[in-house]
């Protein structure tokens, strides 16, 4: 099946980025500390296998913080995690996440978000009790590999997509940098899904590299899956 491959689709995070993704800002609002802040989302997020999730309990530990368990944890492929802390619903999510949960969100912290996101950043919103409480923005470094492995793709006459759930800025200045022009970004579980079926209904043979936490799906109904695991 791979040698009669053509087209090879990878999912960002985790593949062509190291997927260790590091907290390099919190917006508190509301009068909330931002230690607060930390100490809320990583309880929430304790239990989550998303490395945005992971690299908050890894910065809150850092701080200091122990964070409890959460009374309550269920993850949503895509759209982000839901958990009850003291009580209280929180919930963790890109900004069109958290529109999609009824939480609604101002002009400013939305402008906010776009234009960290446009500087190549991840931004995670969280809410807490409905309300929106503040920011967390990250970073994940393009592996040092990445480059040449689609340039020697390239090289065998293979096309190259990125397919990713991150935001359109971010995933087309990392595209651009490695030479790839075929991007869809912003894109759910199963909408990952359904352009592998497409392209496989265009005559393609496709291979789909993903890390594996929200990419089983498209792993499984690509020709060829290659799941990178945790460890890359």
């Amino acid at each position: 099946a791979l040698s009669h491959v053509d087209t090879v689709i990878f999912e960002k995070t985790g593949t062509l980025t190291t997927g260790k993704p590091k907290l390099v800002q919190i917006i508190a609002l509301k009068g909330i500390s931002e230690a607060k802040l930390l100490e809320n989302a990583a309880i929430a997020e304790k239990f989550s296998e998303h490395p945005l999730g992971k690299a908050l309990v890894q910065a809150a530990c850092s701080r200091g913080l122990s964070p409890t368990d959460p009374e309550r944890f269920e993850a949503l492929p895509g759209l982000g995690i839901r958990a009850l802390v003291d009580g209280e619903d929180v919930f963790l999510g890109r900004p069109n996440s958290l529109e999609k949960q009824g939480i609604s969100i101002s002009k400013e912290i939305r402008e906010k978000a776009g234009s960290l996101e446009a500087s190549g950043c991840s931004v995670i919103l969280v809410s807490v009790g409905g309300r929106t409480e503040g920011l967390f923005v990250f970073e994940d470094e393009l592996r040092q590999e990445s480059r040449l492995v689609v340039q020697k793709l390239g090289e065998l006459g293979l096309n190259i997509v990125i397919i990713t759930g991150d935001n359109h800025a971010a995933t087309q200045r990392m595209a651009k940098s490695i030479g790839v022009k075929e991007l869809f970004s912003e894109k759910m579980p199963q909408e990952k899904v359904e352009i592998v079926r497409t392209l496989q209904s265009l005559g393609h043979k496709v291979a789909f590299v993903g890390e594996g936490v929200n990419d089983g799906p498209a792993l499984a109904q690509a020709d060829v899956g290659i799941a990178m695991g945790i460890a890359g």
